[in-house]
């Protein structure tokens, strides 16, 4: 992606609806981000970040190591029109209709790409999805953390944190949030009550995290794992994860089970987290 444009004053914009886009001012939605969001990092100018991008039709890519990175969808549930720059380098696209939600992206010093919805009013979207790019996949662990993981094509597994859920309203009050897994997608939702002063900021906070260390079975050992006793199925997991499965003994069996009856192959991480996860690739034979 190429570096984005400089910031210009948001304008309504009509379209041949009608409906036209919110008339936004991006230094206001960057200040509103600034007092209410917990800090994560200073934000960093877009145009130093590079993974940003003025065009609401790209993906948001979340910066790796070794040429790894990790693109992600705007909100399925969001329509946004043009974007501009606030002063402090907040990519803020502007939402369109009369229920619109605003999304303001953040590069941190920290390592971390913020994408944040503002929720305008009690009738906006309260449920955002985001997709990913390349073969990623969302994957719940055992101890409950949220991981985008995924392969290079060298056929090395990545694992991106997605922080914990949080969302506060106007006054910095904290909104009642969670993600749910739906398919390929990480919902956010989001549940105010009748004490919670719009407009809402909620996030999820994606980051690098690691090369992840794990092992993939191939569908005979699938099926040969998912067969096991409990008691016995710890011994025939490879030795790059079997220290670790232990405690997530059940957990894992259920996934491997899962896998064998789709008639596919699951892939342990043993870290950054004790994943299990369905998995495609050449070995999966």
């Amino acid at each position: 992606m190429g570096s984005p444009a400089v910031a210009a004053p948001m304008v309504a914009l009509p379209n041949s609806s009608g409906i036209t886009v919110s008339d936004v001012d991006e230094n206001a939605i960057a200040d509103l981000v600034a007092k209410v969001a917990p800090l994560q990092g200073a934000v960093i100018p877009s145009t130093t970040a590079g993974a940003l991008s003025t065009n609401p039709a790209d993906s948001v890519t979340i910066p790796g190591e070794d040429g790894a990175s990790l693109g992600v969808r705007l909100p399925s549930e969001v329509t946004v029109g043009e974007s501009a720059i606030s002063s402090d380098g907040t990519v803020v696209y502007g939402g369109i209709g009369d229920e619109a939600v605003d999304v303001a992206v953040q590069a941190l010093d920290s390592g971390a790409v913020r994408i944040q919805t503002i929720i305008n009013a009690p009738s906006s979207p309260h449920e955002f999805s985001y997709g990913l790019e390349d073969g990623f996949q969302v994957a719940e662990a055992a101890d409950g953390s949220i991981w985008a993981v995924g392969f290079t094509e060298a056929g090395d597994f990545q694992a991106y944190s997605v922080g914990k859920a949080w969302a506060r309203d106007a006054n910095g009050a904290e909104v009642d949030t969670h993600y749910e897994l739906r398919g390929s997608e990480l919902t956010q939702v989001v549940s105010p009550t009748e004490a919670t002063v719009y407009p809402i900021v909620a996030d999820p906070t994606w980051q690098w995290y690691n090369a992840a260390y794990g092992a993939g079975l191939s569908k005979s050992e699938t099926r040969d794992a998912a067969g096991q006793s409990l008691g016995g199925f710890c011994s025939v997991l490879p030795s790059a994860v079997r220290t670790v499965c232990k405690g997530f003994a059940s957990y894992w069996r259920i996934q491997a089970q899962q896998a064998r009856d789709a008639g596919g192959c699951v892939f342990y991480a043993a870290a950054p987290a004790p994943l299990a996860m369905r998995w495609v690739s050449p070995e999966c034979r």
